[in-house]
């Protein structure tokens, strides 16, 4: 894992993260973030049973 920095106002949020990147948050609720070396995701927490459908169309 990197050492992912989070500063949050008015957030909560759940951060994953595996880079050295800087993430800021303002005014989100129930959101779900996952920060790798490739990609970033963002997802609505009402809407994680979809992240199946967005993994079966990756390479």
């Amino acid at each position: 894992m990197g050492s992912t920095v989070v500063d949050a106002v008015s957030a909560r949020t759940t951060v994953y993260g595996a880079t050295d990147r800087h993430i800021a948050l303002v005014g989100l609720d129930g959101i779900g973030i996952l920060d790798t070396e490739d990609a970033l995701l963002v997802l609505a927490d009402a809407y994680a049973q979809d992240l199946t459908t967005l993994v079966a169309r990756l390479p």
